[in-house]
């Protein structure tokens, strides 16, 4: 996360759940921590009208080993359907709003 008030409410969400030891928060642009930092699942939500971030978040996660990548963005935003070793699964709307899930695609 790179807005220093969306950062803190992520800390301390985290902190009234209890999980600090299963979460990190990191401050700054996704693409450039997604290689370095081990992650189950990965949850990219760039400011809308960023592009960049979106091209790049979702591309440096489709190199990674993560099991599981959630992208929220505006409905009018399309995402590819594959990103390196990631496949979309599954898109939910949410108003305004939709999670598009992506998962490694089936070796064969």
């Amino acid at each position: 996360e790179k807005n220093r008030e969306a950062l803190a409410a992520l800390e301390e969400n985290v902190h009234s759940l209890g999980v600090q030891q299963q979460v990190q928060v990191i401050k700054g642009s996704a693409h450039i921590y997604l290689g370095s930092q081990p992650a189950d699942i990965v949850f990219i939500d760039p400011p809308y009208h960023s592009d960049k971030e979106y091209e790049r978040s979702l591309a440096a996660a489709g190199e990674t080993q993560t099991s599981l990548v959630i992208v929220q963005h505006d409905v009018r935003r399309v995402l590819p359907e594959t990103q390196g070793r990631l496949q979309r699964t599954r898109s939910v709307r949410q108003g305004t709003n939709i999670l598009t899930f992506y998962e490694p695609a089936p070796t064969s």
